[in-house]
């Protein structure tokens, strides 16, 4: 018969081994145009997908690799830019200054720089929680920052 301790040991490694699961908290969308953004006329939507990770914890190795893959895939290979709500608000002040010096006073121009304030807004309310995030969440605030960047043709790749 076996002991309890290694019941306990057996379920622990087997959870252990299973890849995490994820659960959907909430899943909104809506036409980009209802939000005002330049996506609109390309009839893509604009969406807000909330959701948990549960299991194995991601390693150091697994968060630098994927770090630097999004990194390389925004800002390209050597670029000295982190994919950190930091990195993502500098890039965000950069195109703001670039766009305040421009001449144009187009409506895309005001346009542009009012979903690069609304985005400056919300990476600035994210900057002292970002470190405080669990190294599942800080990839997931990654992701989404990646997605931001590139919505927003803040990357330069």
């Amino acid at each position: 018969m076996e002991s309890t301790a290694d019941k306990a040991t057996l379920l622990k490694d087997f959870y252990a081994s299973i890849p995490p699961l994820i659960a959907i908290q909430s899943f909104t969308f809506d036409k980009a145009k209802a939000q005002g953004f330049s996506l609109a006329d390309d009839g893509e939507y604009l969406g807000n997908v909330s959701f948990n990770i549960y299991g194995r914890g991601i390693s150091t190795e697994e968060s630098t690799e994927i770090s630097t893959l999004l990194k390389e895939a925004c800002f390209g290979s050597g670029s000295s830019t982190d994919l950190t709500v930091q990195g993502a608000l500098d890039k965000v002040n950069e195109k703001m200054k670039i766009i305040g010096a421009s001449t144009d006073s187009s409506d895309g121009k005001v346009a542009l720089l009012s979903n690069l304030l609304e985005l400056k807004d919300s990476l600035t309310s994210q900057i002292e929680e970002f470190d405080r995030l669990s190294p599942y969440n800080q990839m997931i605030k990654k992701f989404e920052i990646y997605r931001e960047l590139k919505n927003m043709s803040l990357c330069t790749q």
